[in-house]
């Protein structure tokens, strides 16, 4: 019950929303640049 309040807590606010936001957008912008990375290098590669 204490962890569905915490969890409650957390979604009712805005900065929860703000920081997973910035944390997925950070993910998938590191995602991103290693595949452009990838594809850069493996005609050198070749």
């Amino acid at each position: 019950m204490v962890r569905l309040k915490i969890m409650t807590a957390l979604t009712s606010n805005p900065y929860f929303w703000l920081v997973s936001f910035v944390l997925i957008a950070t993910v998938l912008f590191v995602v991103l640049i290693a595949y452009f990375l990838k594809i850069i290098h493996e005609p050198c590669e070749e």
